[in-house]
């Protein structure tokens, strides 16, 4: 009894010194530069060989690629579907700001057909960027009537280019279930298509890519159509010197980046 007596007066008084030391002491991480380059700098010592920054890309490139390599279905119904208890109790608010019905979130339970999972492992790659869902619907959920703009139904956005492997599709026909090197959700079927091997093993066996610097750059085809933004973090595949361009059936090459670069076109729907 005395021992839980002190844990708690123990308890009290760090809550009082620290509620005293936030009034007058300024939190250091609040005033930390975003910028990656300030800690690098004030690391002189760490430095990489090129040998060390190769290593890295391939270590990069073997975990992007492995949902057409390696990856298997996650046959762990609970870790994928974690949203699906929710669905069934605790239906949230809607656009509208106001609570959604439990049978519109069961509807989606129902949707899902999680007792038939999995039911594809398809090699297939993501066509338009487009939002990685955890339930197969585009209307959002809020935890309350204010908690707009965070929809927890929202897992991921994913960019053109991204392999995948297809796992599911809702009852609707939709959406497909995927997973990725980074995110496993539910995308619009028309933002994705299945891939032909020859293709796969192209993309795979190319070495040099280029990555934007900038967000949303837009990029434009030979007769400056629109084809999708460069942005962030979104991989672009620079085609071979002496690859020919008449066996690129899946990708669309733009000259005016220097070398080429890979832009995914919506014929891949055809395969």
């Amino acid at each position: 009894m005395k021992n839980r007596f002190l844990i708690i007066l123990g308890l009290m008084l760090a809550t009082i010194f620290l509620g005293c030391a936030s009034k007058n002491t300024p939190l250091a991480d609040l005033s930390l530069p975003q910028d990656a380059n300030f800690y690098l700098q004030q690391n002189q010592d760490l430095t990489l060989t090129p040998q060390a920054f190769e290593n890295l890309k391939d270590s990069y490139l073997k975990n992007w690629y492995s949902p057409w390599t390696s990856m298997e279905v996650n046959l762990d119904k609970q870790e994928v579907f974690w949203i699906a208890p929710s669905l069934l109790k605790n239906p949230g608010y809607g656009e509208n700001l106001k609570q959604n019905p439990l049978e519109y979130t069961s509807n989606i339970y129902e949707n899902m057909d999680i007792q038939n999972y999995p039911s594809a492992a398809t090699k297939a790659i993501i066509i338009a960027d487009t939002d990685v869902r955890a339930v197969p619907t585009d209307k959002p959920r809020y935890s309350k009537p204010s908690g707009y703009p965070f929809d927890r139904w929202q897992n991921s956005l994913i960019f053109a280019g991204t392999p995948v492997l297809i796992t599911h599709f809702d009852l609707s026909g939709q959406y497909a279930h995927i997973q990725s090197s980074f995110v496993y959700g539910w995308v619009k079927l028309s933002d994705i298509a299945q891939i032909h091997k020859k293709d796969r093993d192209l993309l795979i066996s190319i070495k040099e890519y280029v990555m934007a610097n900038e967000d949303k750059i837009s990029l434009y085809d030979e007769k400056n159509r629109f084809i999708t933004q460069a942005r962030i973090g979104k991989l672009f595949a620079l085609v071979p010197k002496n690859t020919d361009s008449k066996k690129q059936s899946a990708q669309n090459p733009r000259e005016d980046f220097g070398p080429k670069v890979f832009i995914y076109k919506k014929d891949l729907d055809n395969y």
